[in-house]
This record gives structure tokens, C-alpha cells and sequence, in this order.
């Protein structure tokens, strides 16, 4: 096992987990820094993901982290645009943000039932 391919998303999803336990811990009232904590929670989750990815022991292993990997990789996005357009206190079109959930959500079932990822493969860095 490469640990310098294993470890940096470990290392990466306790950083976001503590930025999440400090931006939560000094305005936890405010609906800008509960969105923001929400994007570092799912970065944490994300790159948790990636180290149960990368360290698998063979590829039908893999292969279910990554459905996981890309679901919650499509909710990055999602959720530093909601934190976007609190932060800009702009007034976006107002189906944007449900429409991006839903989407989010039926993109998850998807997943789920085998048709957004198909399975992994072995590369020579891991």
C-alpha cells in the first residue's frame, strides 16, 4: 500500500472536520455558517470516501465507494453555490436550489441502483 496515495485524503477529511467543529462551534444561529458547515461536512465525507477507496483490498470493494465517491462529490457543488448565494444575498431564481437538491437526491437513488458508476479498475499508482 502507497501511503503517500493512501493519506492525503485522510489527512484532508480531518482538517475539514475540524473547520466544521470551529465554524459551527462560533455561529452555529447563523444560516450562512450552518451551509458553509454542511460544504466541509460533505467535503470531510468526500474525501473519507476517497482514503475507503484508495485503500480497499480488491476492486468489487472499490466499486461501492466510488458510487458513494461520486454522490457525494456532486454535492460539493451544490452546496458552495447555496453557500454562494447566501453569502452574495442574491436573489437567484428560486427553483435553482430545490432543482439542484432534487437532482442531488435522484442522482443518489441512481447511484444506488448501479447506474452512474459501473465498477473500478486497478492503476499502477493504486
Amino acid at each position: 500500500m502507497n501511503l503517500g496515495y493512501v493519506l492525503p485524503p485522510l489527512l484532508a477529511a480531518g482538517l475539514f472536520i475540524s473547520l466544521f467543529f470551529m465554524v459551527l462551534h462560533r455561529h452555529w444561529r447563523s444560516l450562512l455558517h450552518r451551509v458553509f458547515a454542511l460544504f466541509l461536512l460533505n467535503m470531510a465525507v468526500h474525501s473519507i470516501f476517497i482514503f475507503l477507496m484508495r485503500s480497499s483490498p480488491d476492486v468489487d470493494h472499490a466499486s461501492v465507494w466510488q458510487i458513494l465517491l461520486t454522490t457525494a462529490a456532486h454535492g460539493i457543488g451544490l452546496f458552495f453555490y447555496h453557500f454562494t448565494v447566501i453569502l452574495t444575498n442574491s436573489r437567484s431564481k428560486r427553483w435553482i436550489l430545490p432543482a439542484g437538491y432534487l437532482f442531488w437526491v435522484v442522482f443518489a437513488v441512481l447511484g444506488g441502483l448501479g447506474f452512474v458508476a459501473t465498477g473500478s479498475h486497478i492503476t499502477p499508482y493504486g
